[in-house]
Parts: C-alpha cells; structure tokens; sequence
C-alpha cells in the first residue's frame, strides 16, 4: 500500500500529520475575511469565494474522506518583513502540493487538496466566462472553506509557530483510502 505521507514528504514538506475530518476547526466567518478583498482575488478566480462552494458544501465534501493528512512548509525569512521571502516559500508550497498530489492520484483516484491562499496559476484568470483551465492545479485554499489554518495545524501534531524570521504555509490533502492501489 502506498505512503501518502511519504509522497508529501518526498515532495519536500517539512511536516506532514494526520488529522480525523471531525477535528478540522471551522470558522465560517473567516470568509468574511476573503470579503474584504485584502488578497485582491475575492470574486476574481475560481478557486476563491464566491466561486468556492458554500461552507456547507465544503464541510461535507471534507467529511465524507474520514482523515485527512495537513502538508506543511516552514520557510526562512531574513527577517519579519521579506515580503519577497514570503511570497518565494508559498509559490515553492504550490508547486509542492501541485507534485505530490499528481503523485498521490498515481495510487488513488479519489484526491481533494487544500492549498494555502489563492491561485497564480494563470496571468488573467477565466473566472467566470470560462472553466479553470488547470482544474487538476488550482485548489481551493483552507482559509476560504472556513477552517483555522493555525488550529488544524496544531490538531494534527504540527508546530504553526515555528519562531522568529519563519513562516509556515499548510494545506490538507484528503485521499480515499478504498482507493489506494
């Protein structure tokens, strides 16, 4: 049976731990925060609210896989303000994410990844004239189904805070294990 866990880690995550679907931390008003447009991709991508399904739909979505397994980068900074740095390590945490999940569907069919903010795949997105033309690359992020990125995080054994000059990007990778080949 294969190793999702070590297919993340090969993809080079710095940490990965398992986490049950019922102990994800939902807030639903973190999507207000997407409302606020303070990222600019709000009502802009498919892969940010609205274009993402509601909370709901999302939470059941998550819930039907029974465990998910939380990917994590920890980057360092040159200090608190490399805002260069920071956008650097989350475009490596895409890439990551984007290889071990073609990786994992080798071995299950059934493969729903969460990233970490919204998606650059494309120059000028479709939203909302035409279908995402990466469909199988652009996830959605963990911030704009509603879950608390630093509390999911420490749920499934992981350190969110990982000091000074450091950030942490997470996503959640659910595969069906029925599926695994």
């Amino acid at each position: 049976m294969p190793d999702i866990e070590q297919i993340c880690l090969n993809a080079g995550f710095t940490g990965c731990g398992f986490i049950n679907t019922t102990d994800i931390p939902y807030a639903p008003e973190l999507i207000h925060a997407c409302e606020q447009n303070l990222c600019r991709t709000y009502d802009k991508i498919w892969v940010c609210p609205p274009a993402v399904p509601s909370h709901e739909e999302m939470k059941r979505r998550i819930d039907e896989f029974g465990t998910g397994l939380v990917v994590q980068l920890v980057g360092q900074l040159e200090d608190s303000f490399d805002f260069e740095g920071m956008a650097e390590i989350g475009a490596k945490f895409k890439e990551m994410l984007i290889e071990a999940v073609f990786e994992i569907r080798k071995v299950c069919e059934t493969v729903l990844a969460l990233g970490s903010g919204g998606c650059s795949l494309c120059e000028k997105c479709t939203y909302p004239e035409e279908p995402c033309r990466f469909p199988e690359k652009a996830f959605y992020s963990v911030e704009s189904c509603g879950i608390v990125v630093n509390q999911m995080v420490e749920k499934a054994g992981l350190k969110y805070n990982n000091g000074a000059a450091t950030i942490s990007y997470a996503g959640l990778v659910l595969y069906s294990r029925s599926d695994l080949k």
